[in-house]
């Protein structure tokens, strides 16, 4: 058992981390353990409760989801004071982990941890069969690039749904280079909401990259020891950096064929396997060719989806605070 403390601050309030907290701090939460588990973004915020632990003699972990977007967050430099004050820290993002572990002149742990996710949260899912998929495609986030855009005109062929919590102003699509009269406008669902389009649908195009406007871009040339991160050139020359995503974990829940795009780090490979549990695509024309491919024999890839299923049942709280307290 831990002591949990959450403390998320993220710009997705009703998203699975806020869920999954509930379901810690109801069955794993112990005021009396020597254990600290430190769980959401802004943990690493909480300097006063970190020293006061630290008093108090408390083992100190901390289990973040939120993989490299803290990097660029004005409170950077904090959270890396802190982080150094931790016992045991674990990333759901490997190369993030990697990265830590690269340049800390303190010997603090960083493992990568899996995501865990609680079965019971998502019941209502577990029937869902190809007789209930009524979208052919979805696509749920934001256009960070043009390769986004080339990814919904692909879509557009099909009956296709695009989803986001928010839309995005001018001026954020403007950071990335992009035409402010983009033409593809998504559905602003709430998170359940979104969950449901992705039942319904059969595949769901996924990234696994953070797309870097030019602030982010320029920013990330500035950080300390960023010249020790994996594959770096790659960073460099496609405007790119690994990010872990949610919705690796969600899609799978809801039965949704996972396409996705092929990178230089292919975390996605920490939890599921190539052919087996989803499906890489390599460029835009490859996209387009798989997408029409399983379309025509969506039969054969429910196989594909129903192992990434089965996969995810067996990334629970249990299993992580267990990896938690091995070390």
């Amino acid at each position: 058992m831990f002591n949990v403390i959450f403390s998320e601050g993220g710009e997705y309030p009703f998203t699975y981390v806020y869920k999954n907290a509930e379901l810690l701090l109801k069955n794993y939460n112990s005021l009396d353990s020597k254990n600290v588990l430190l769980y959401g973004f802004n943990s690493t915020l909480e300097t006063k409760v970190i020293q006061d632990l630290k008093k108090l003699n408390k083992k100190i972990y901390y289990i973040c989801h939120a993989g490299m977007s803290s990097v660029f967050d004005k409170f950077y430099e904090i959270r890396n004071e802190n982080l150094k004050k931790m016992d045991l820290v674990a990333f759901s993002n490997r190369i993030r982990a990697q990265w830590q572990n690269n340049f800390f002149e303190k010997e603090i742990k960083f493992i990568h941890s899996n995501f865990p996710i609680e079965h019971s949260v998502y019941s209502k899912f577990r029937s869902i069969n190809i007789s209930d998929k009524k979208y052919d495609i979805i696509y749920s986030g934001f256009i960070h690039s043009n390769f986004h855009i080339d990814i919904l005109k692909i879509m557009k062929k099909y009956n296709y749904i695009f989803t986001s919590f928010y839309k995005q102003t001018p001026i954020q699509l403007a950071k990335f280079g992009l035409m402010t009269s983009v033409f593809f406008r998504p559905e602003i669902l709430s998170y359940e909401q979104m969950l449901l389009k992705q039942a319904q649908s059969k595949i769901a195009i996924c990234s696994n990259v953070m797309y870097l406007d030019n602030d982010n871009y320029n920013n990330i040339l500035t950080l300390k020891h960023i010249d020790k991160f994996p594959n770096f050139n790659e960073v460099l020359n496609t405007r790119t950096i690994p990010e872990f995503k949610g919705r690796l974990f969600e899609l799978p829940i809801t039965k949704t064929l996972m396409l996705v795009k092929r990178d230089s780090w292919n975390i996605i490979e920490d939890y599921f396997e190539p052919e087996k549990d989803f499906i890489y695509f390599d460029d835009i024309k490859d996209l387009d060719r798989k997408v029409k491919l399983i379309l025509n024999n969506y039969q054969d890839y429910w196989p594909i989806v129903l192992s990434a299923y089965e996969k995810i049942k067996t990334f629970t709280n249990k299993k992580m605070l267990e990896e938690l307290a091995a070390f």
